[in-house]
C-alpha cells in the first residue's frame, strides 16, 4: 500500500478507535515508531497523520511527551452511543462545512488582520449588512442595509424586543401557543405579561387573534408562520395575509421568526414580511445557527423605521457591538457561494429524513397517532392522544429522545397530549427504529399520566 493511502488509514483508524473508547482522553497515544511498526509504513507518514489530526483538533502533542487525545474527544465521537436523539434541534455540524468556515476565518484574518478586533457599530459591520440586503432579496425580503441589524442570534433580538418601549405605548405580548421556548424566556426576564393565541395543527384561530388585537393590550405577536416550532406546521399565504391585515388595522406589531427559511423547497411560499403591505409593522427574525453552526450565534433583525434607532440604543447597551471576525467570516462563506452549496445539502439530507419519518408513521402509528410531517423543515408533530410527557419517559428509558410539545405552552393552554420529533441528529434508519420504540411504548401506556415539566431551548 502506498504511504499516501497509509497516512489516511492511519487517520481513519485512530479515530474509530477512539470513537469505539481504545484510545483514552489523557491516556498517551501509540508511538510514531510503534505506528510505524504496525502499519509497516515509515515514520514520516505516521507523523503526517498526527499532524492531520492535530489540525481536525482531534489529538494534540507534547514535547518529548508524544500525542494525546483532545479531552473527551472519544466521548464526543461516540455522542451518545445507542441513543436516538429525536429531540435536538440543532444541526450536527459537517467536517466539510466546518473546515469550509475554518478558511473562511483565515482568509478574514489574512485581509483584515488587528482591524476584526476593534470595536465595531452596534448594528454590524456595513460589508455585512449590505450582503444581507442582497442575500435576504432570495426569501422576498426587500430591505435597505440601513434597515438591517446583525445581533448575536435570535434569541438576543428576542431578548432585546420584549423589554423595548414600542410607538403603539402597549405593554403585552403575544404569542402563538404552543410556541418556541426561548421567546417566553425572553419575556420572563423582561418581566413582561405574555398572552397566547392557540395555533391547532390547520391554522391559528383568526377570530381569537382579533379579539386579542383589539383588547388585550398587544404591543407585538410572535409568530412562526413557516416550519413552525414545535409543531412542524405551515401558514398559508391567505392566513399570513389576514394575520398582516388585523395587525394593520389594530396598530400592532408582528415580530416573524423564519429560522427555517433557508430550508425552504417551494419558492411561492412568501414570508409574512412579505405581505405587510404597509412595510411598517411587521419586524422580521433571520438566524445562521439552526441551518450552519449552531454555535455561531450570528443573526439578522429588519426593522421597520421607528424601531431603528431605540432598538441599536438598547443592543450598544447590551453587547457595544458583534464580533467582527465572525461577521467578517461569515461575509466571506456567503460570497463564495459555500453557504448555499451547505443549504442544498441540507435541503436534500433532511428531505430524506422527512421522508424516511413519513414512511415509518404510515407503517407504525396508523389509529395512534396523528402527525404533521412537513416536506422538508427541522420538526415534526405528533398528537399522541395520552400522556406526551410518560410517553417522553418511558422513551428515555428505551434510549430514545423527543421533546413535549407543552415546553413552550403558557400554563393554561398545556394539553400533554403532543410530542415534537426532530430530524437534526437522526439517520433514516434511526427515524424508523425510533417511530417504532414510539408506537410499542404508545400500545402499552396508560390513559392517563404525569410528567415534569421539561426546559431547554431548542
Amino acid at each position: 500500500m502506498a504511504d499516501e493511502l497509509k497516512y489516511r488509514v492511519i487517520v481513519d483508524h485512530i479515530r474509530s478507535r477512539a470513537t469505539a473508547g481504545e484510545f483514552q482522553p489523557g491516556k498517551r497515544l501509540p508511538s510514531v515508531r510503534e505506528l510505524a511498526l504496525e502499519y509497516s509504513c515509515n515514520k514520516a507518514t505516521v507523523v503526517r497523520a498526527y499532524t492531520e489530526l492535530e489540525k481536525q483538533h482531534f489529538v494534540y502533542g507534547k514535547s518529548r511527551s508524544g500525542y494525546f487525545l483532545v479531552e473527551d474527544a472519544s466521548i464526543k465521537q461516540r455522542g451518545g452511543e445507542g441513543i436516538i436523539d429525536l429531540a435536538t434541534g440543532m444541526p450536527g455540524i459537517k467536517p466539510e462545512t466546518l473546515s469550509n468556515f475554518e478558511a473562511c476565518i483565515h482568509r478574514a484574518l489574512e485581509e483584515e488582520g488587528e482591524g476584526l478586533f476593534t470595536a465595531i457599530p452596534p448594528e454590524g459591520l456595513a460589508s455585512f449588512r449590505e450582503l444581507l440586503s442582497s442575500f435576504l432579496t432570495g426569501s422576498q425580503i426587500f430591505a435597505k442595509p440601513s434597515d438591517i441589524m446583525v445581533v448575536s442570534g435570535v434569541q438576543q433580538a428576542l431578548s432585546i424586543l420584549a423589554g423595548l418601549p414600542f410607538p403603539n405605548n402597549r405593554q403585552n405580548i403575544l404569542v402563538e401557543q404552543p410556541t418556541y421556548l426561548g421567546v417566553l424566556e425572553a419575556c420572563r426576564a423582561a418581566n413582561v405579561n405574555v398572552l397566547g393565541v392557540r395555533r391547532t395543527r390547520e391554522h391559528i384561530d383568526l377570530a381569537d387573534l382579533e379579539r386579542l388585537f383589539s383588547t388585550g393590550n398587544i404591543k407585538f405577536f410572535y409568530i412562526i408562520p413557516r416550519m413552525h416550532n414545535p409543531m412542524g406546521t405551515s401558514l398559508s399565504t391567505r392566513e399570513k395575509k389576514e394575520i398582516a391585515g388585523l395587525a394593520n388595522a389594530h396598530d400592532v406589531y408582528i415580530v416573524e421568526d423564519d429560522f427555517c427559511a433557508d430550508l425552504e423547497h417551494d419558492s411561492k411560499s412568501d414570508p409574512l414580511f412579505a405581505l405587510d403591505g404597509e412595510k411598517s409593522r411587521v419586524i422580521y427574525l433571520r438566524s445562521f445557527s439552526k441551518t450552519l453552526l449552531p454555535g455561531l450565534r450570528v443573526g439578522a433583525i429588519v426593522l421597520p423605521q421607528l424601531l431603528q434607532n431605540i432598538f441599536r440604543e438598547h443592543k450598544r447597551a447590551a453587547d457595544l457591538g458583534g464580533p467582527a471576525l465572525l461577521q467578517r467570516s461569515l461575509e466571506i462563506f456567503i460570497k463564495s457561494g459555500m453557504l448555499e452549496a451547505h443549504h442544498k445539502l441540507l435541503r436534500q439530507e433532511y428531505r430524506e429524513r422527512m421522508k424516511a419519518l413519513s414512511d415509518a408513521c404510515d407503517e407504525y402509528l396508523p389509529g395512534l397517532a396523528a402527525r404533521d410531517i412537513p416536506e422538508c423543515g427541522i420538526y415534526a408533530g405528533l398528537e399522541v392522544g395520552k400522556s406526551a410527557g410518560l410517553l417522553k419517559g418511558r422513551l428515555f428509558d428505551r434510549n430514545v429522545r423527543i421533546k413535549n410539545v407543552d415546553m413552550g405552552c403558557l400554563p393554561h393552554f398545556v394539553t400533554d397530549n403532543r410530542i415534537r420529533v426532530s430530524v437534526c441528529k437522526a439517520t433514516p434508519e434511526e427515524i424508523r427504529a425510533g417511530i417504532a420504540a414510539i408506537a410499542d411504548v404508545l400500545k402499552k401506556l396508560p390513559k392517563n399520566g404525569q410528567a415534569p415539566f421539561e426546559h431547554g431551548l431548542e
